[in-house]
């Protein structure tokens, strides 16, 4: 995003889009570029637009949760377009609403120091009892991982492949192997079987753990 950012024709052009599409006025240009000499996008800016992009795929409470957390906005702004292609889907098969929820999770723990950025996200999980029940959602896990690593792209990676199965699912159309329509779960499931990812899904109670390697 830097590049784009310090570039004056992108911003020129993206500021353009969000003043023919109302989410700004022409008076604001002033503050969102560095000078009347540098029309690079300065850090108000930058701030304003990404919060118009991770709005498009965030209920409101997530963003609100990640206003001064700029890694995670970062992160998922990194993942908008396969993001928007996801919203596309139907419930049964979109991210949004669990990603929403594993955005305002991640930043709890972030602000209360259970976890800073990059750690295993599995710390925040071992302490669900100071978190509501959402926790205990797999796909909310799994993305939280995403979330916090210390590679923003993969967050983009993992969404981009759940996108390119999933969009078989979302039509109704049956699994050869299983000889069914897949689930949501089960695709993020073979998915990070087969790109080796170790990721360790809490349940109630630790004696109960038990990760994607062996059991969901």
């Amino acid at each position: 995003m830097e590049s784009f950012y310090s570039s004056e024709n992108g911003t020129t052009n993206a500021l353009n889009v969000l003043i023919e599409n109302g989410l700004m006025s022409i008076n604001q240009i002033a503050e969102f570029t560095k000078s009347a000499s540098d029309k690079s996008m300065s850090r108000v800016g930058q701030d304003f637009f990404e919060n118009v992009l991770v709005g498009a795929v965030l209920r409101k409470d997530a963003i609100d949760a990640i206003n001064n957390i700029p890694f995670i906005r970062q992160t998922v702004v990194k993942a908008i377009h396969p993001l928007m292609e996801n919203k596309g889907f139907s419930p049964d098969y979109n991210l949004i609403s669990e990603l929403s929820d594993a955005v305002i999770v991640l930043a709890e723990a972030y602000k209360s120091g259970v976890i800073t950025h990059g750690e295993n996200a599995e710390k925040i999980f071992m302490q669900g009892k100071l978190y509501e029940d959402n926790i205990y959602d797999e796909t909310v896990q799994i993305l939280a991982h995403f979330l916090n690593d210390n590679k923003p792209t993969e967050l983009k990676k993992i969404i981009s492949l759940h996108n390119s199965e999933a969009m078989f699912a979302n039509a109704g159309q049956a699994d050869l192997e299983i000889g069914r329509v897949r689930t949501k779960k089960e695709i993020l499931k073979n998915i990070l079987e087969r790109e080796e990812y170790a990721i360790r899904i809490i349940r109630r109670g630790e004696e109960n753990n038990q990760s994607y390697q062996t059991e969901l």
